[in-house]
């Protein structure tokens, strides 16, 4: 370890972390870390706010979208707050990735459909691949630890063999701190067509930015009690946008909501991210008879439910916006007074 490494102190430690004991020295910041005052703080007050007015615990949107905004910046390359979710765990979130890969598992023919991890990959990144692997017929490649060192040359070379899906990797290795080059890698994970998910629990906080878009990575997850010094129970992920653009939840039901009150529904102030309720407003049919006539259009009918007496629209993946189109047309023509479907 180097001497500069040693006698740098560009922070005051003892008034950072006055709830350290000190009675030994604590140097496993890749197992837990210590929260600082400002963290624990502000943990005391997250509780006794629940505990006093659980009514109002605060305005938590906005906490979150300054967490999503500080990750964003922790990541580099121009993310957004919009392509970062809060989670509750890495192993969770790799699962949302693994879950969104699905269909290009399938894509691959058979024999082409492996998922290429690292030789005693830490489990979080891999045993969700390992479910994918056995729902798909594919297969998990764990790459064992080059002779040399260089695991970019070998992940490399597994990935140019056109049998690799999805590659799943950190940074570098959990257990011993090896660096695994994910420009290299990604790099010929973009050539081949290869999702490349990364978790960079091991990585954020304590070395460089990722930078996403520059690596590659459509999926890139970091649990926070590590290198970035907070509680358990939550973890930060970063999805490429092509991802949440295509949920219909985000954009697509924005746009409806504007075109629908221009109908004259009454749409709801904030609703969940892929669904949104319709309410009729004066002078229109029941939701009830509005969604009949939804399911009677021709030549292409649109299925929605009814519930509560709410036209409920529940937008996903699989939806286009010609999909979008068809409801409000079919919207428009089922709200009018001679509507006859």
């Amino acid at each position: 370890m180097s001497a500069a490494l040693v006698d740098a102190a560009p922070i005051d430690a003892a008034s950072l972390w006055p709830e350290l004991d000190r009675t030994c020295a604590y140097i496993n910041a890749a197992s837990r870390t210590p929260l600082p005052a400002c963290v624990l703080a502000a943990g005391e007050a997250a509780v006794r706010r629940k505990a006093a007015t659980p009514w109002d615990i605060g305005d938590t949107e906005a906490q979150k979208e300054e967490v999503r905004t500080l990750f964003g910046e922790l990541l580099g390359g121009g993310v957004s707050s919009r392509d970062v979710a809060v989670l509750p765990s890495c192993s969770f979130a790799m699962s949302v990735a693994a879950h969104n890969l699905r269909g290009a598992m399938r894509a691959r023919p058979a024999g082409r459909r492996r998922v290429l991890v690292l030789e005693d990959q830490n489990p979080s990144n891999v045993m969700q691949w390992q479910a994918l692997c056995d729902d798909e017929g594919g297969e998990l490649l764990a790459l064992p630890r080059p002779a040399d060192g260089d695991w970019a040359s070998a992940l490399v070379a597994q990935v140019d063999s056109g049998s690799v899906a999805v590659a799943a990797l950190p940074p570098c290795h959990w257990c011993d701190g090896a660096v695994v080059d994910l420009a290299v890698v990604g790099a010929a994970c973009s050539a081949r067509g290869v999702p490349l998910v990364v978790d960079a629990t091991q990585w954020l906080g304590a070395a460089a930015p990722l930078e996403p878009a520059r690596i590659g990575a459509c999926f890139v997850a970091c649990s926070v009690h590590k290198w970035l010094l907070g509680p358990y129970g939550a973890c930060l992920c970063y999805a490429e946008p092509s991802f949440w653009r295509a949920l219909a939840g985000g954009a697509a039901c924005s746009r409806l909501l504007l075109h629908a009150a221009a109908l004259g529904f009454e749409v709801p102030p904030r609703h969940a991210p892929g669904i949104v309720g319709l309410r009729t407003g004066a002078g229109m049919p029941p939701a009830a008879e509005l969604v009949r006539r939804l399911a009677a259009l021709k030549p292409r009918p649109v299925l929605v439910s009814e519930r509560l007496g709410v036209i409920r629209v529940s937008p996903h993946l699989y939806n286009t916006p010609d999909d979008l189109r068809c409801l409000l047309d079919g919207l428009r023509e089922a709200v009018r007074p001679a509507s006859r479907l």
